[in-house]
């Protein structure tokens, strides 16, 4: 290989090395830089997306917080019934739905609710694990909320969908 490179002329030799040098840096461009410089884009969108998903999370929170503690706000206050009975005596039946759905891990589920104004409620529940829709049925009851119609249809094993109509206790 030496013997190669001294017998060419000068010439010859500096062209193959600005040659080997642009190859060089080309490589290091296509094999280092330019990637560097896509996972940094990309790193900087997933970064502004994760602020924008951590700012929804913490509103949501306050809502939740909001929607537990109607009152004054402390926590555990009227915890005994999942906190729905003291929600539904202070007027806030949908307030009340929707905590109670939240802490049943059912608001995912939740597809619409409606208030007729009569003091009923529709909900319409799409995807609900059973063994989660009973025990809050059996929650509202103990909190004074009445089932006055609801309908069920399975849709896949252990899983229904559920068209219900609330209203208070005695109503």
């Amino acid at each position: 290989m030496k013997a190669w490179w001294n017998a060419l002329s000068a010439r010859e030799r500096l062209a193959l090395m600005v040659g080997a040098y642009g190859l060089g840096l080309i490589l290091v461009w296509f094999g280092a830089v330019r990637p560097l410089q896509s996972d940094n884009a990309r790193l900087r969108h997933a970064v502004a997306q994760a602020s924008h998903d951590y700012a929804w999370m913490q509103r949501a929170a306050r809502q939740v917080r909001a929607l537990r503690d109607p009152g004054a706000g402390g926590a555990g206050q009227g915890q005994a019934s999942g906190g729905v009975s003291d929600a539904v005596g202070k007027g806030g039946l949908i307030a009340a739905l929707n905590a109670s759905l939240a802490r049943a891990g059912l608001a995912d589920q939740l597809q619409s609710m409606r208030p007729d104004g009569s003091g009923r409620v529709y909900l319409v529940l799409k995807g609900c694990a059973y063994a989660d829709l009973g025990p809050w049925l059996r929650g509202l009851g103990r909190a004074g909320i009445d089932v006055a119609q609801a309908q069920l249809s399975r849709q896949a094993p252990g899983e229904v969908d559920a068209r219900l109509s609330l209203r208070r206790g005695g109503g």
